[in-house]
């Protein structure tokens, strides 16, 4: 025991010891001249006397959790309250203490207790001061204003809020898109007098009032997702990441990839949450572009054969599962050719784009036309039986051959016609309307032939 009290009053840190109670039995003269108390003046109060009442939270639950053996150990930062009212930020570790036989044992389990006879005495708790020196401060300020500078050059939106919605922090790009006219866009430390969150923890706080609510700027299908799917996630894993959208003060829509990060303090409350929204307007500009260009031909602008095959798929999937009629057309221009050697090719190409307008003006919305390849098209006619696909077929037939082109006069086309029937794949499909429109080309050009 004179071994244990030597060490404790000698100790180069901070200690006190507490009964089962939670009260302080004794404390070193280092705790002492921390607090800037007596001693005298310490024994018989808690752990929460000594803090600031706006930095307790926790901490007499996690000693308590200490002696009664839920826990062997603990660490946690609080704001130690001075006699002063200075406040010093420390660490503050707790550790079980029982006696027995002549000797004091710390952390010990109640196991070994239980074995060896020991009695519980309560804990002992060490304060280690970690309040920055000056110099250590101007270089914290200094690593704000820069962490600050990067913020505001990005021309991503970073946001944080709390867990209420009040806005802590919006970046120059935030205060740009959302038109809000401020020009404090610092965080700053108060020195001595910072301030902290609810739980204890250090919090440096921008000195600003921003409005809106960053989830008034979302439409309304964003702020479903954001509310459904994103901040569960987010409070669940501590990130989630998506596209959402926002709106500005025009009500403009931008799409944007966003970021969730939920942050939680030391006693796994939730502190705040901050995101990053990125502006991705071009890069959807761009995936149409190459949607359009992977999918479309470049010289009449309708379907190409890749886009084809996935209409295809899709029609024979929906006629499997729901039975709906769908009929099949394949066409080409008679003696292309001919045609191509006497005209040109630019004049060729011109029948290609003149022969789709005239096409397309007898087919409804739903209709697919695609370019198959050179001068041969394909037809999807979605809700469409036998007598009505051949009935199309054949106007496509007398409009076309009517028509006078421009620079070539008047051209035919032959036509394959079929329905998607029951098992059909697509390969099956076009083949049978392959099968058609050769019969047609056979028999004579300028004509349509079905098969049932």
């Amino acid at each position: 025991m004179k071994e244990y009290q030597a060490i404790f009053e000698q100790a180069p840190v901070a200690l006190a010891e507490i009964d089962t109670n939670g009260q302080i039995q004794q404390v070193n003269a280092r705790l002492a001249e921390m607090l800037g108390r007596e001693a005298a003046e310490l024994i018989g109060k808690t752990l929460g006397e000594l803090t600031r009442s706006d930095a307790t939270d926790g901490l007499e639950e996690r000693v308590q959790e200490i002696i009664s053996g839920k826990r062997q150990s603990w660490t946690g930062r609080y704001l130690l309250h001075r006699l002063n009212n200075s406040p010093h930020w420390v660490e503050i570790s707790a550790t079980r203490l029982t006696y027995g036989r002549n000797q004091i044992h710390a952390n010990a389990s109640e196991s070994k207790e239980s074995q060896s006879g020991n009695q519980l005495t309560g804990a002992v708790v060490s304060f280690q001061k970690l309040d920055a020196t000056p110099e250590e401060q101007l270089d914290l300020e200094d690593n704000l204003r820069r962490l600050v500078t990067i913020l505001d050059s990005t021309p991503d939106i970073v946001a944080m809020n709390t867990p209420e919605g009040e806005t802590l922090y919006l970046n120059a790009s935030g205060k740009r898109y959302f038109d809000i006219h401020d020009d404090q866009s610092q965080l700053s430390l108060e020195g001595q007098n910072r301030q902290c969150d609810p739980d204890g923890s250090q919090s440096p706080r921008e000195q600003l009032q921003v409005a809106p609510p960053l989830a008034q700027a979302y439409p309304d299908w964003a702020l479903k997702k954001i509310t459904g799917q994103a901040l569960p996630t987010a409070l669940r894993d501590g990130y989630w990441q998506g596209e959402t959208a926002i709106r500005d003060q025009q009500n403009n829509e931008t799409p944007v990839s966003q970021v969730l990060i939920a942050h939680y303090n030391e006693s796994g409350r939730l502190s705040h949450i901050s995101t990053i929204l990125r502006d991705v307007t071009e890069q959807k500009r761009l995936e149409k572009a190459l949607a359009y260009e992977a999918t479309t031909d470049h010289l009449t602008g309708i379907f190409n054969r890749q886009r084809f095959d996935t209409e295809l798929d899709q029609a024979i999937s929906r006629h499997n599962r729901y039975g709906n009629e769908i009929g099949l057309i394949m066409f080409d221009i008679d003696h292309f050719k001919v045609l191509n050697d006497t005209y040109g090719h630019d004049a060729g190409d011109r029948v290609l784009i003149e022969l789709t307008v005239r096409v397309t003006e007898n087919l409804r919305d739903p209709d697919v036309l695609a370019r198959w390849g050179g001068e041969e098209f394909v037809i999807i006619l979605p809700e469409t039986d036998a007598t009505g696909t051949q009935s199309l077929a054949e106007r496509l037939r007398l409009d076309v051959a009517e028509h006078p082109f421009t620079g070539v006069g008047h051209i035919t086309i032959s036509l394959g016609a079929t329905q998607i029937f029951d098992n059909d794949t697509p390969n099956s499909a076009l083949k049978r309307v392959d099968n058609a429109l050769y019969k047609a080309k056979r028999s004579g050009r300028n004509m349509v032939i079905y098969y049932p």
